[in-house]
């Protein structure tokens, strides 16, 4: 299974700074990505607490219509909820590791470096479990 043009399908060896910095830009570009096709108002329709109003069937007055349509805003609201609180886990996380990056500083491979001394001097990383909320099983 590849994981995209920067992902070594082979064993990964290595972790050092740059690949670090790789992880980073990525987690950022998915937050970015989230920001722009979810988060940002437009035109079209969106998943937010104006679905409903975009939304042109039939006639309104219709039972079955005014219930699709208050299901569609109570649907698009919780999922803009849910998007927000994706995007400031994904905030977190960037922050966290972006304060990470001074563990390079005693080692130069991560590969090499112990898990648990890492998550004890950097315990945001791990999110909800250790620290502040991230976008992995320990966060929200």
């Amino acid at each position: 299974m590849s994981g995209g043009p920067d992902v070594p399908t082979d064993h990964v060896t290595t972790f050092d700074r740059a690949q670090f910095e790789k992880l980073i830009r990525v987690i950022d570009s998915i937050d970015h990505s989230l920001s722009e096709q979810f988060l940002k108002p437009g035109a079209d329709i969106r998943l937010d607490e104006t679905l409903g109003n975009r939304i042109h069937i039939g006639n309104s007055a219709w039972t079955a219509v005014a219930d699709f349509t208050a299901a569609a805003t109570k649907f698009g609201t919780s999922i803009h909820q849910r998007n927000q609180e994706l995007s400031t886990d994904w905030r977190a996380f960037i922050a966290a590791l972006n304060e990470a990056k001074d563990v390079f500083e005693q080692a130069n491979d991560l590969s090499t470096y112990s898990a648990s001394t890492f998550l004890t001097d950097y315990p945001d990383v791990l999110g909800g479990q250790g620290g502040a909320p991230g976008p992995g099983p320990g966060g929200k």
